[in-house]
């Protein structure tokens, strides 16, 4: 049977609960609609974001007509729904437990209860209440068996796979799905806990005292996770909220980010542009290790440093990948699960990512810059640039022998490889950070021959890569299009931003990429796919960063904050937003979205800090 759009609730409706092992998606009308576990990248449990009729959900809420709203408790991933009906109202709360780790890992390395907790607690009147707990494991394939038994049900896959569900209610089952309805008066508090991994030894039974026990200790590892962010002032509330997403997203076992934890959310509704991306992509550390440190996240960015060290230290040169797994797996080979009929009709729903095997150039470049990021901030001691060093380098020298190849971008073409300019950029930019480490620290290098290549680069991108009729840097030589990735240029310094070049390509790119204040990543340029997309999150901060660096503070202010009222009411971003409709599109929340957003935040409170300095009042 296939669902009506009607079924399907707005992506900007979802809240987002996690425990740094895997997250959920809980609409306002509080059911848990994505939850993949053990890990971020596992088959889904609960899908039906992706399949109204087939995907399987855990819902909570009052059985006749009700308003609701969602907020989040402070500054933590505790999620609050609350339900008001004609007789009374409800308080509905989601969180995952989580405590701090052990020194010196306290907050990359948190312990989680692996628990999906839900707390439901009368606030006035009384409400009869309608649970629906619908299992569909391995992505909607299978109906898990369940069974009652003492406290609640036996969640029991047919490859054998054991989970529990705590429940003080008696669950009727049938069809494979528990339901039940429950008058729920004011005062009164019941507890649902769905364990979301065998552990060998727990034991006892999660009751209401236990859950509410870890609602303290999840709230106060939040307060005190937040408590060591150092932003304070302008935009203080978004950048926090940022940061507490970027957190959600970390998969503590081994620091490693995902960019999102949801697969094919579409770009576009009913089209095809629908990606798995729930595995961590190496240009998301350079992007990322500026945001989290500025945050003062020092213990988060170095945890991700650490990953994407591993991974560089076992790769032979030319080997490194755009994207791994979260435990630094190579295969990510795509496919799609055609049972499914995807978000609003949006088919193919597809899990793996084929761009993992794609030559994109502009990765070396973000490597070197995520390396030199954490030299720069002395985050790195003498033995680590010993140690590491040689495993840059080989990349380098992989970059100095073939950056006059074509390659699929940054944007993961799927037509044929070009000669991208953000890709040259970034290349010159693998070999500018790796020259400035030799030559300040002596570090072993073929330092004439990069120098040359470096040189070689820099002087091919300003002849081909740029068009004088155009006024802009393009896509790719020879091409007409613009593309939103050349605001790059000058955020790593290949150009200043006052360079007549570059700033008629920003002019060029508010002309031609800017749409109700929002930016797209490149207009009527082949890709390779069909139908269209949505304006790009991370490329409207862009453009705000290149305003504020030349100087049109208050143009840039404007941008930024219209773009703060674009989130969605828990404060969150997707991948992309269509003008038209203004609504969240593509995978969410997005990583790379809110990683640009803290960036022109600390970005603009700087400019507006330098205007207000006495100096600069005379």
């Amino acid at each position: 049977m296939t669902a009506s759009s009607d079924a399907y609730r707005p992506i900007a409706a979802y809240g987002l609960i996690g425990d740094c092992h895997s997250a959920a998606l809980v609409s306002d009308r509080g059911s848990v609609d994505w939850l993949c576990a053990p890990r971020f990248d596992s088959p889904s449990l609960f899908g039906r974001i992706l399949d109204a009729s087939q995907g399987g959900h855990f819902a909570i809420h009052p059985a006749t007509e009700y308003r609701s709203s969602q907020q989040y408790v402070g500054y933590s991933a505790v999620l609050r729904t609350t339900f008001e009906s004609a007789s009374g109202a409800v308080m509905l709360t989601d969180f995952m437990p989580l405590e701090p780790g052990v020194e010196p890992a306290r907050w990359a390395r948190p312990r989680a209860a692996r628990r999906l907790i839900r707390l439901l607690e009368g606030l006035r009147g009384e409400v009869e209440v309608m649970i629906e707990f619908t299992p569909r494991s391995r992505y909607g394939q299978d109906k898990p068996a369940l069974r009652a038994i003492a406290n609640g049900l036996l969640v029991r896959d047919r490859d054998g796979t054991e989970l529990q569900l705590y429940c003080p209610l008696q669950l009727s089952i049938s069809q494979h799905q528990a339901s039940c309805t429950r008058t729920v008066r004011a005062g009164e508090r019941l507890a649902l806990v769905l364990e979301l991994e065998h552990i060998a030894g727990a034991g006892g039974v999660p009751g209401l005292q236990e859950s509410l026990q870890q609602l303290d200790q999840t709230l106060a590892f939040w307060r005190d996770w937040c408590a060591g962010c150092n932003y304070r002032g302008l935009y203080e509330e978004a950048v926090m909220r940022s940061a507490l997403t970027l957190k959600l997203l970390m998969y503590a076992p081994t620091g490693a980010m995902v960019a999102a934890p949801t697969t094919s959310l579409p770009e576009e509704i009913g089209g095809v542009r629908n990606w798995d991306y729930r595995y961590t992509w190496i240009r998301d550390a350079s992007f990322a290790a500026h945001a989290l440190l500025t945050a003062g996240h020092d213990e988060d960015a170095i945890s991700f440093f650490d990953w994407v060290c591993r991974i560089a230290l076992r790769c032979k040169a030319g080997e490194l990948q755009i994207m791994y797994g979260v435990g630094g797996e190579q295969s990510l080979i795509e496919h799609a699960l055609d049972h499914l009929e995807g978000y609003r009709g949006s088919r193919p729903v597809r899990i793996g990512n084929a761009a993992s095997a794609q030559f994109q150039l502009d990765v070396y470049g973000e490597l070197l810059e995520t390396f030199h990021t954490y030299r720069s901030l002395r985050k790195l001691s003498a033995q680590d640039l010993a140690h590491l060093w040689p495993a840059f380098a080989r990349q380098v020298d992989y970059v100095a022998e073939h950056w006059r190849e074509p390659d699929s971008g940054i944007w993961e073409m799927r037509s044929e490889p070009r000669h991208f300019v953000y890709s040259k950029v970034m290349a010159w930019t693998a070999l500018e950070r790796a020259i400035q480490a030799a030559e300040e620290l002596g570090l072993h290098a073929d330092l004439e021959r990069w120098r040359a290549e470096r040189d070689a680069i820099r002087a091919e991108v300003l002849v081909k890569g740029y068009d004088p009729d155009l006024g802009s840097f393009t896509q790719s030589y020879g091409a007409r299009a613009l593309d939103a990735a050349n605001l790059l240029l000058p955020l790593v310094g290949f150009i200043d931003v006052r360079d007549e070049r570059m700033e008629s390509t920003i002019n060029a790119v508010v002309r031609g990429l800017v749409a109700d204040g929002l930016v797209y990543r490149y207009v009527d340029a082949d890709d390779g796919l069909p139908g269209g997309q949505a304006t790009f999150g991370i490329c409207t901060f862009w453009l705000v960063d290149n305003l504020v660096a030349l100087g049109r503070v208050q143009e840039a202010k404007e941008l930024f904050e219209d773009m703060l009222a674009r989130a969605t009411p828990l404060g969150l971003f997707a991948e992309e937003i269509d003008p038209r409709e203004n609504a969240h599109l593509g995978n969410f929340p997005q990583a790379l979205t809110h990683i640009g957003l803290m960036n022109a935040a600390v970005n603009l409170a700087r400019a507006f800090a330098e205007k207000s300095s006495p100096e600069n009042k005379h």
